[in-house]
């Protein structure tokens, strides 16, 4: 299982929500009444078709496929920047201890480490 850290006002803990996020495709093509609030976006989904339900979600996961595949940061400052997301960011996927700080800039607020990375190291 993963490490899953969460950064507020600097501090590092670990939540256990058990939250389930639906990928961006099978959200979409849910009735607006069945659609959970929190989103999974791959790093070739568009944050921009989330721009007219932000406020109907809770949290935004993304992806990261492979370590070098930059464009989740890319997302995470679309996200955060110009479409003003301010609820739960969620980093998962090839996540490792070294991209850690550059995630939190970029904007995530929740981290899921890869199962071979320390999350207290």
């Amino acid at each position: 299982m993963s490490a899953l850290l969460k950064i507020r006002d600097g501090v590092v803990i670990a939540p256990n929500d058990g939250r389930v996020f639906t990928p961006l495709a099978e959200w979409q093509a849910a009735p607006a009444e069945a659609r959970g609030r929190a989103v999974l976006l791959a790093a070739d989904d568009d944050p921009h078709a989330l721009a007219d339900a932000l406020g109907d979600l809770d949290a935004i996961a993304v992806a990261f496929t492979i370590f070098k595949d930059g464009r989740g940061f890319s997302i995470a400052r679309i996200l955060r920047s110009r479409l003003h997301w301010r609820g739960e960011l969620r980093a998962v996927g090839d996540i490792a201890r070294d991209q850690l700080n550059y995630l939190a800039r970029c904007g995530f607020d929740v981290l899921a480490l890869r199962d071979d990375q320390d999350a207290e190291a």
